[in-house]
């Protein structure tokens, strides 16, 4: 059981990865060739270089682990840190985790590269409402617990940043995607950010996750300027595998108010 993978594909579950690397980089490269046509009319006809990542992974200690992930977008046009997070083990069951982290908003926004995963578009879901990849500063804690020998209940709660007011002040109107990178928090005040998984045997788990917090900024110097408005995602997800199939879903929703 303690050589499962935490999340299957994830920032911790890297080819790269081994037992007795002190230190390790790795990498991956998603380049497209696409044709697209509608209503008789090419829309799309080229090459498109989609992303290129960096991973670099580093257990300091026996309880400390450095991990980080570089991505570099449209060709260089966007070039941002996707994760850099230390971890410390109190015990397999408590870890404390801080620094830019995914946020554990439904399993493909933790396991979303596209190496991975059987197609390079990300789902709809993960696109139009988890604005994945999702990577928020700040910490908190994860863990798993092993009820039997084959079963196993994992948990991550952090306490982030959050999204901030471009989800309702961007051009295009509301836009979840719009409010995310609120690296310096512009209301003072976290979000939380949190998943449960269940995984009955290696080959099921289903999890459930939550992102809740204001996202805008209502005062300044306690002097009220706006309405308090807050904005929450659930995420119910699900990895079932029989023999040689594979059945992923995720369902998603938004609430503000």
């Amino acid at each position: 059981n303690g050589e499962r993978a935490f999340v299957s594909g994830g920032i911790t579950d890297k080819p790269f990865i081994t037992d007795v690397a002190r230190a390790s980089i790795g990498g991956y490269t998603e380049a497209h060739w696409r044709w697209e046509r509608a209503e008789g009319l090419t829309e799309e006809l080229g090459f498109e270089m989609k992303r290129f990542n960096l991973f670099a992974y580093s257990p300091v200690s026996e309880r400390v682990r450095v991990t980080a992930e570089l991505e570099f977008e449209e060709g260089g046009e966007e070039i941002k840190i996707e994760a850099a997070q230390v971890d410390f083990e109190i015990h397999p069951s408590l870890n404390f985790r801080g620094g830019i982290i995914l946020a554990p908003l439904g399993r493909f926004n933790l396991a979303h590269d596209s190496p991975a995963n059987d197609l390079t578009d990300r789902p709809l879901v993960s696109t139009q409402i988890v604005p994945t990849a999702l990577s928020e500063a700040g910490m908190g804690f994860y863990g798993a617990f092993f009820p039997s020998p084959d079963m196993r209940i994992t948990y991550e709660a952090y306490g982030v940043n959050g999204f901030n007011d471009n989800v309702i002040n961007d051009p295009d109107g509301t836009r979840i995607a719009a409010g995310k990178g609120n690296f310096e928090d512009n209301n003072k005040r976290p979000s939380f950010v949190g998943r449960v998984a269940v995984s009955p045997n290696p080959a099921w788990e289903v999890g459930a996750s939550v992102h809740t917090g204001p996202y805008n900024n209502w005062e300044i110097e306690e002097l009220a300027i706006d309405e308090r408005r807050a904005l929450t995602l659930y995420v119910l997800d699900a990895d079932v595998r029989w023999r040689r199939f594979e059945l992923l879903g995720e369902y998603a929703t938004a609430i503000t108010v």
